[in-house]
């Protein structure tokens, strides 16, 4: 009991993960030793005492910290369990927000205290983990996947625990509707149709909207920067429509080639243009405000992939004038098996209902079902309409805790605090020779705003490679193509690796990435791997075809778009599991 006491304190870094064992069970001799050891450091500091005169009521908190009071995920607040049950109290009823903590406040903090990442790191159970003989995880892969805070373990937990009631359900569901709206400015709620992902998302519009407005011998234009999931859509689309396909390459820096968009602009045949918001490879925010403009000037709507800014910035989507919006929960904190498309309200009822079923009526009649009558008189308006099936009201819940989450940190500082990690990213892995680092640099006009996403590659040592050692010693990053092939082709490479970062990591995070990555090298070095010093670009249009793995060969930057090889067909790609088998 006195041990648990001293957990709950807020903000401490060995907060209990677990469930309280009901019944006695003998613990681990490791497990004993921590308890032994634990017990005498409360002992010392006199805990013991004052945990027994309060009735076992836990320390008190530091100055300045705020105790949030408990609510469950419909906003209702939890009920406290009876006195003397064996039911523990949710352990948000005594963690620390870091969004309570103010701007100003921070500013007077000295230099020495703790980071955002750092405050906020006890939020987070799984980086309390240790992997491979009791090495810490580091978690570098967020582009992925993020880690989940508690409140957003808690909300499905709640939901699965709580008996069935239909309304309760549906104020959950709204609820996060809501969270949803307000974090990317949109209108209303009713603007937010949740989705099982981005991927759906997408297909949505491709089918909902695209099989309605795009016809034979129209354009879209995507680039080849995009992941598969806004890529393979359209290609569909052009497919069952007869339409053309026209890609947008990349610039000198590593950039969205905003002239070679206009260039391909043709007004009245461009249907729509899909681009991502921010690469998950190359890492810059692309000019997604010019694009709209001058799409919208040739008649053509926008699709936004905003799977990597919607986690890491403030995104307006009344700002921006795109046309329609999609992104992923389990990139924002959230669990998996959610996302959402936006889009206006005048759009949405423009588009066809490409699934239906149960939740998409008003009401179902045999007369409705009769030879000539129409089903759209009895579809419910948008976005419901567009929500075929059960909804997932559980992850819907847990997505509304990640953005109220998200929102009481603030984008801005979000963002800020990624933009000086990706920065230290970038600086501290370039003082390794020969390295391969993808995207313009942060110190860049073109790398303005970009965040804690790096893809690099080593010469001589496949990235696959460089993934697996480094899981060994705890630390999780991805490698392979990233579900971007063309990509990857235009630049020359087979595969990279890959470290992304969020809000929860901390530029220790990036030193130990950059000690472990030496060390890793010197061990490939010391087998006659790897190569001593950087090579030169090569002067040819692609790699030779001589080498062993002509994906690691270095590109030429200025050869672009020549002729490029296949990327590894490796399933490696952001859906496949986390580099670390346990690290999830």
């Amino acid at each position: 009991k006195i041990l648990q006491n001293h957990y709950f304190r807020a903000g401490h870094k060995k907060a209990p993960m677990g469930p309280v064992l009901h019944h006695w069970a003998r613990p681990s001799p490791k497990a004993r030793r921590r308890r032994t050891c634990a017990l005498a450091a409360l002992f010392a500091a006199g805990i013991i005492a004052l945990a027994s005169k309060s009735k076992g009521s836990p320390p008190p908190l530091r100055q300045g910290l705020v105790v949030s009071t408990p609510r469950a995920p419909g906003g209702v607040v939890a009920r406290r369990p009876p006195a003397g049950s064996h039911a523990r109290l949710p352990l948000r009823s005594t963690r620390v927000h870091a969004s309570t903590i103010t701007a100003e406040e921070e500013e007077e903090r000295s230099s020495a205290a703790p980071s955002l990442g750092r405050a906020i790191q006890a939020d987070f159970p799984i980086l309390d983990q240790t992997v491979h003989d009791d090495k810490p995880l580091l978690y570098l892969d967020s582009a992925a996947t993020s880690q989940n805070p508690r409140v957003v373990t808690q909300a499905l937990r709640a939901f699965s625990e709580r008996s069935s009631d239909p309304e309760a359900a549906r104020a959950s569901c709204e609820a996060a509707r809501e969270e949803v709206a307000g974090l990317i400015h949109a209108s209303s709620p009713r603007e937010v149709v949740f989705t099982r992902g981005a991927t759906e998302a997408i297909n949505m519009v491709a089918r909902g909207w695209g099989d309605l407005h795009v016809s034979e011998g129209d354009e879209i234009i995507l680039s080849v920067m995009e992941h598969h999931s806004n890529l393979v859509p359209w290609q569909a689309l052009a497919e069952r429509k007869g339409a053309k396909l026209k890609f947008v390459t990349l610039t000198q820096d590593q950039t969205y080639d905003i002239e070679a968009f206009k260039a391909l602009l043709n007004p009245g045949k461009t249907k729509i243009v899909a681009m991502n918001h921010v690469s998950n490879v190359l890492g810059a925010v692309n000019p997604v405000e010019e694009v709209v403009r001058l799409a919208h000037e040739a008649g053509a709507k926008v699709a936004l992939d905003a799977c990597q800014s919607v986690p890491h910035m403030p995104v307006d989507v009344q700002t921006l004038g795109v046309d329609f919006l999609s992104a992923s929960g389990h990139k924002m904190l959230g669990p998996t098996g959610i996302g959402f498309l936006w889009a206006p309200l005048e759009t949405l009822e423009s588009m066809d209902t490409w699934q239906t079923g149960a939740g998409t009526t008003e009401g179902v009649s045999l007369a409705s079902l009769a030879d000539g009558a129409t089903i759209s008189k009895d579809l419910r308006p948008v976005p419901w309409r567009l929500e075929a099936g059960q909804p997932p009201i559980a992850e819907a819940a847990a997505l509304g805790e990640a953005c109220r989450y998200l929102r009481g940190l603030g984008m801005e500082r979000v963002h800020d605090y990624e933009v000086e990690l990706g920065g230290y990213l970038w600086s501290k892995l370039s003082e390794i020779k020969g390295i391969s680092l993808y995207g313009p640099a942060p110190d860049t006009e073109a790398g303005k705003g970009r965040g804690a996403l790096l893809a690099f590659n080593v010469p001589g040592v496949h990235s696959n490679d460089l993934a697996f050692f480094l899981d060994q010693e705890g630390v999780a990053i991805r490698s392979g193509h990233h579900c971007t092939q063309p990509l990857h082709r235009a630049l020359g490479v087979g595969g990279s690796a890959r470290a992304s970062l969020y809000v929860y990591n901390t530029k220790e995070d990036i030193d130990r990435l950059v000690v472990t990555l030496k060390r890793t090298l010197k061990l490939f070095s010391d087998l006659g791997f790897g190569v001593e010093e950087e090579p030169p670009c090569p002067l040819v249009s692609k790699p030779d075809p001589t080498l062993r793995d002509p994906g690691m060969q270095r590109p030429c930057t200025d050869l672009w778009p020549h002729e490029l090889p296949e990327a590894e067909d490796d399933r490696s790609g952001d859906d496949a599991p986390a580099a670390s088998s346990e690290a999830r």
